[in-house]
């Protein structure tokens, strides 16, 4: 899929991978949800989606993949690929988690193929590591993070003559403590280790004969090993070595035998990071109040009810944004049946931006597999290529000015558009003189209509509000507004083409009203007939929308009588 990293950056997508990664249960399920990237493959996004909601039923029955201790394999896998280099026992230890995990997922899934198709195919394919586990268990006792005595005769044997001896070596010693000759030149009445020699400490060397292990910090103690016990600590010694061969000999024909199912291994842990991802976007799309959209063939976004992700509360505050105090309003509009470029206009912080990287987020979403805050009933495309060109990328260090970095950005459009496609530009034609402004944008959107494409725009010039207005398959959305405080309401009227209020917003900002005056002297008559036919065509569309709801409650009403 071709989406420009400055797309996905002004759409915010990493936002929504960074909330992803925060509901994964493991590293392995959060790096992936921080790799994610949008498919053009409608399979695949068809796939993935339907994934996600089997995940949910999962989890509304209350039930959830075992996943938060899946352990990273990698370092122990590139191990066993190495000849002759053994696991040590911290790395069998996560195989086993691995495999006690994908064992208990293939289980669980297994039970569900009726109900879950998908999940339950995934969890069949799962690598069935029952006999990895069960030999890595025979030889290490996992709780005790240790070789067992009975992984080899040789091992046992050993290990019960060095307790014998330990026990005679703790025995001698007992008894040079009790005597009375060592009470007033022992420090303490304990026995310790040093560099694994028993010893015993001591404040005066000359009358404890015996072998130095080391002394303490302030050099006032220092640790003997008494002459009676040298031998025995020998001897010891000889059984620790001999350990230590047996160990390292057990360990290597341990790994020998696992290495023979590292690819198993390898996928295994691939699979269940994959279950981990799917598990976090059902919790996403719980906690955003999300639903799965329709996929269409044919070239069109219909969004219906639609909230920004970013500005859901329990959303917003998964990534660190400040917390909204009240729930977006939902959004509708359509590029569909004949439309194919919506032209977004009406005032400032009126939410044309936001209705657009709207529109953006949620197509790269749907084409991750994500469920998306909006209707069920809202359609969309699999795209091939999605453009936005959104806010100011002046730019100092290049020389590039506010027009140029946007111009730069719709000719790198131009040159990857892949059909199908969505191109979205903000405030398109800005940053120049307006007549030439205006004229630019109206020839843009013309531009990537007639290459194809689906064309989202904002605008404040009348040019291209009067291209929206008489062009066919183009069509103006106005951001509506109480026209008492002309405060905005951030909900859309389609086939109208709203007021920018410059003088209204700045009225109600507070704006010196010497200044608003002399600005409205100064505005041209064809600015202000532009306006005025602008607020007259506000004006019937506000006058339908309510003749409209009027009639859908009449109906309502008649419908239940």
């Amino acid at each position: 899929m071709n989406v420009s990293r400055s797309a996905e950056n002004v759409l915010e997508f990493d936002r929504v991978r960074e909330v992803l990664a925060s509901l994964a249960e493991s590293s392995l399920g959060a790096d992936q949800a921080l790799n994610l990237i949008p498919s053009a493959d409608a399979r695949l996004v068809e796939r993935a989606l339907s994934e996600t909601s089997e995940a949910r039923r999962l989890h509304d029955r209350g039930e959830r993949l075992p996943l938060s201790g899946l352990p990273d394999i990698q370092e122990a896998a590139d191990t066993l690929r190495i000849e002759g280099r053994a696991l040590d026992i911290p790395s069998f230890i996560v195989l086993v988690r691995l495999s006690a995990i994908a064992t208990t997922c293939k289980k669980l899934l297994g039970a569900k193929n009726d109900e879950l198709p998908l999940l339950t195919a995934r969890g069949q394919a799962l690598p069935n590591l029952k006999t990895v586990e069960k030999a890595i268990r025979r030889i290490i006792d996992v709780e005790a993070m240790e070789v067992r005595d009975d992984a080899s005769k040789a091992l046992g044997r050993i290990r019960s003559q060095a307790r014998r001896l330990r026990a005679r070596v703790e025995h001698l010693l007992e008894t040079t403590l009790a005597a009375r000759n060592s009470a007033k030149i022992l420090q303490e009445a304990i026995v310790t280790t040093r560099n694994g020699r028993p010893v015993v400490p001591i404040e005066c060397r000359s009358l404890f004969p015996g072998i130095v292990h080391g002394a303490s910090t302030s050099g006032a103690t220092i640790f003997v090993e008494p002459l009676a016990a040298v031998t025995l600590g020998n001897q010891l010694a000889v059984l620790r070595d001999r350990e230590t061969e047996e160990l390292r000999r057990i360990l290597l024909e341990l790994t020998e035998g696992t290495s023979a199912r590292h690819g198993e291994l390898e996928a295994a842990s691939g699979m269940l990071a994959e279950l981990d991802l799917i598990q976090a976007k059902a919790r996403f799309a719980e906690l955003s109040g999300a639903a799965a959209p329709s996929l269409t063939t044919e070239p069109e976004l219909r969004v219906v009810e639609a909230r920004h992700p970013l500005l859901i509360p329990a959303i917003a505050e998964r990534c660190g944004l400040r917390q909204p105090e009240s729930e977006p309003v939902p959004s509708s509009f359509r590029l569909s049946d004949g439309v194919r470029a919506l032209v977004f206009t009406g005032p400032n912080t009126g939410g044309k931006t936001v209705a657009m990287k709207t529109a953006g987020l949620l197509t790269l979403m749907v084409q991750s597999g994500l469920h998306i805050p909006a209707s069920p009933e809202s359609n969309f495309t699999v795209f091939r290529s999605v453009f936005a060109d959104i806010g100011d990328d002046q730019s100092i260090g290049s020389s590039l000015s506010t027009f140029s970095a946007h111009l730069a950005k719709i000719i790198a459009m131009d040159e990857g558009l892949e059909l199908p496609a969505l191109v979205i530009m903000d405030e398109v034609g800005t940053g120049t003189d307006p007549a030439e402004g205006g004229a630019l944008g109206a020839a843009l959107v013309a531009h990537f209509l007639a290459r194809g494409a689906l064309v989202l725009a904002s605008t404040h010039h009348g040019m291209l509000k009067a291209f929206a207005l008489t062009t066919e398959g183009v069509q103006a959305a106005s951001l509506e507004f109480d026209p008492e405080t002309y405060a905005p309401t951030f909900r859309i009227s389609e086939g109208a083409a709203g007021r920018s209020l410059a003088f209204e917003m700045a009225e109600r900002l507070g704006l010196a009203p010497e200044i608003l005056a002399r600005a409205r002297q100064l505005q041209g008559e064809r600015e202000r007939q532009v306006g005025e036919l602008v607020e007259q065509l506000e004006a019937d569309t506000l006058e339908a929308g309510k003749q409209r709801r009027g009639l859908e409650q009449e109906r309502r009403r008649a419908s239940e009588a």
